[in-house]
């Protein structure tokens, strides 16, 4: 499962937000099976994780996907993965940057500091 997820951490400029910036932060899971993926819809809201589902993710993309948004869900979803090391090391960066917005530090300058670090070590 761990596999076909992909985690994201967006920074977008922002005038309106008191540090200029929004922090985004994502988990995608992508197949070209629907079926499969209706079937983790399900099972994440077992655990009580929100996520959306679409058929298709885009007219480019015609493949279903299933993503987690929220932030309550992200650190459900983060706490059932076990802390074994991925070759991004994307779920260990993802975790850190989740921690930061967990603690409101994505409202200071240094928080968004830090997360832009992981975002550009995640890649």
């Amino acid at each position: 499962m761990l596999s076909l997820a992909k985690t994201e951490i967006t920074v977008q400029r922002e005038e309106r937000r008191g540090v200029g910036f929004a922090v985004r932060l994502a988990v995608h899971f992508r197949a070209s099976n629907f079926e499969f993926l209706e079937s983790l819809h399900r099972t994440l809201l077992q655990y009580q994780i929100e996520s959306n589902l679409k058929p298709e993710e885009s007219k480019n993309r015609r493949h279903p996907i299933l993503s987690v948004r929220k932030v309550d869900s992200l650190l459900k979803l983060v706490d059932l993965i076990p802390l074994l090391p991925d070759v991004l090391n994307q779920w260990d960066n993802f975790s850190q940057a989740l921690e930061v917005v967990e603690y409101r530090g994505h409202l200071t300058q240094e928080g968004i500091e830090e997360i832009i670090e992981l975002k550009e070590a995640n890649k």
